[in-house]
């Protein structure tokens, strides 16, 4: 049986990647995620690499997901793969999955990507709920205008974790800084 691999930001992990996983638990063995872990928080990765992940857990844990089964590596490349974070990534990859994979992603510039490099890939429909696409660009925007919409994107844990943090104040301040919020 083949495994899973997610490359994924999960800025932040929300009801759309637990979907996606609870379904290819069901079909792969394993699930291998992948997160680039940015030097610097921007509007569009205001986390931190540690803090994707202690919210991964939270989530994972909140949907009662076996977290046996579910392997989650932060992927950092170092400066001479900054201009191709991705080359590195899938490097990254083949190195730490010994089994036969394949990858998932919801973006479309990713998927079209590796596709044209010959990488095994599908493309996973995103989630709807109250009729919007489930993304953390929306809960981002959500959580800059103070819109509390987006607390039910969410899992009860994460946005008990993201108040707790602060991160909540850090996403407005980033977004208000690009005039977002």
């Amino acid at each position: 049986m083949s495994v899973a691999v997610i490359i994924g930001r999960f800025q932040p992990p929300h009801l759309g990647h637990v979907y996606m996983i609870k379904r290819l638990l069901v079909q792969y063995k394993d699930i291998y995620i992948f997160v680039p872990s940015y030097r610097k928080q921007t509007s569009a990765n205001p986390l931190k690499g540690k803090e994707v992940k202690l919210l991964l857990f939270a989530t994972l844990k909140d949907a009662h997901i076996d977290i046996n089964r579910v392997h989650v590596t932060l992927v950092r490349a170092p400066k001479k793969f900054q201009e191709h974070p991705l080359e590195f990534t899938v490097l990254k990859i083949r190195t730490n999955v010994k089994e036969p994979f394949i990858i998932f992603t919801g973006n479309n510039v990713l998927y079209r990507t590796l596709r044209e490099n010959g990488i095994n890939v599908i493309y996973f429909k995103r989630v709807k709920i109250k009729g919007n696409n489930i993304s953390g660009s929306l809960i981002r925007k959500k959580i800059a205008q103070e819109d509390d919409d987006w607390k039910h994107l969410l899992s009860p844990r994460t946005v008990l974790l993201i108040k707790r943090i602060g991160l909540d104040k850090r996403i407005k301040n980033l977004m208000r800084a690009i005039g977002e919020a």
